[in-house]
């Protein structure tokens, strides 16, 4: 699972300092840039993605501002995560998944670890090792509903994968992290999905325990 995750704007981190630049020129003057969050990110807030550009031949990959879930047809509250192993099969990701693949910057995320009893205990920063950003696989679209919003932006889910050995004594899910030469083949790629879709996250990840 991923409930919360993390954007560092540390002036030396280079590559999410061009991301959040870029959001700056393309969104200026717009009530969404207003609404953008850096730190710590929860559901429903208004962060930068990785998107392929549709108006233009295929190839280029641009940025773009989308909100965090997808609304809840029952009740309220949002659809923050899709597994990957079965998003193809269910019908509100099926689509998404096949026309609103997305990337998600981030430097970290974190995780709860729980007592015996299951009582949420204290909380875990999980981040890559020599990596000050990496990118989660995450798919897309509109909603009929968000038509007349101030902001009205695409909605993304975060897909989750099978824990590997360094989360999984932590939580048994964790974030579909995709290494670098994967990343054009998830956006633009349409052959490669499945093959994505079932990708172990090898990397092992640095545990770091939070207030």
């Amino acid at each position: 699972m991923c409930g919360r995750y993390y954007i560092d704007q540390e002036e030396d981190i280079a590559e999410m300092r061009r991301i959040l630049e870029e959001v700056n020129r393309k969104f200026y003057g717009t009530d969404a840039l207003g609404a953008v969050k850096t730190g710590d990110i929860a559901p429903t807030h208004i962060v930068p993605v990785l998107r392929p550009d549709q108006n233009v031949p295929a190839g280029r990959i641009m940025i773009d501002l989308m909100q965090w879930g997808f609304p809840q047809y029952r009740g309220k509250g949002v659809l923050i995560n899709a597994r990957a192993e079965t998003a193809a099969e269910k019908p509100l990701f099926r689509t998404a998944l096949r026309q609103g693949r997305i990337l998600i910057p981030a430097s970290a995320f974190f995780e709860w670890r729980h007592d015996p009893d299951g009582r949420k205990g204290s909380k875990v920063k999980l981040s890559l090792d020599n990596e000050p950003i990496f990118y989660m696989a995450g798919i897309s679209r509109t909603f009929s509903e968000d038509a007349h919003a101030i902001t009205p932006l695409r909605r993304f889910v975060i897909l989750t994968t099978a824990a590997n050995a360094s989360v999984a004594p932590i939580h048994d899910r964790m974030p579909l992290i995709l290494p670098r030469r994967f990343l054009r083949s998830w956006l633009l790629d349409d052959t490669a999905t499945d093959e994505l879709l079932r990708l172990a996250v090898e990397n092992p990840l640095r545990l770091t325990e939070t207030a």
